[in-house]
């Protein structure tokens, strides 16, 4: 029964380390089933803002405004079974390339890893538009985060070599 009283999951977030611009650095989420007391799972987070080695071992300079407001550049999520971490059950970075002057992320990646944490599932290009003028006549929509339209393409690689698909995705 999924009714407004009934509760399906709940979650409970714990922000171990900010930056000096009060940015969480590190996570801990625990999600609980509908008994409230049954872990469904568990992830760390680790958000970084300033400049890294993406996963081709090319150096990605970060636009230093990013921490200042917020703009994580790379968030790399571990989900365990439990929150004693014994069995891991995937892994996925997502690499935030472009931002608008709203804070929208324009691009993005997000690598997929297997129970190892190292062997590549999949790797996702995420472009997201946020002006729709048939939509959104009033340009509300970018102010407000909401996604005209995002195109989702997967590859086999980060290299981008060998095709899955391609999705797009269109606000009505």
């Amino acid at each position: 029964d999924n009714t407004k009283d009934a509760t399906v999951e709940r979650q409970f977030v714990k922000y171990t380390e900010y930056d000096v611009f009060g940015n969480a650095l590190e996570q801990a989420v625990t999600r609980y089933g509908e008994d409230g007391t049954t872990v469904l799972d568990y992830k760390e987070i680790v958000n970084t803002y300033d400049d890294y080695v993406d996963a081709n071992d090319v150096l990605v300079e970060v636009d230093d405004l990013w921490k200042y407001e917020g703009q994580a550049a790379v968030t790399d999520i571990t989900t365990y079974r439990d929150e004693a971490k014994s069995d891991r059950i995937e892994r996925q970075v997502v690499e935030s390339l472009v931002y608008d002057i709203h804070g929208n992320t324009l691009t993005q990646t997000i690598a997929k890893y297997a129970l190892d944490g190292k062997t590549l599932l999949d790797f996702k290009v995420i472009n997201s538009t946020y002006l729709d003028p048939v939509n959104d006549a009033e340009g509300r929509w970018v102010i407000q985060g909401r996604s005209a339209t995002t195109d989702i393409t997967t590859y086999r690689d980060t290299l981008r070599t060998e095709f899955v698909e391609k999705q797009l995705v269109v606000a009505a």
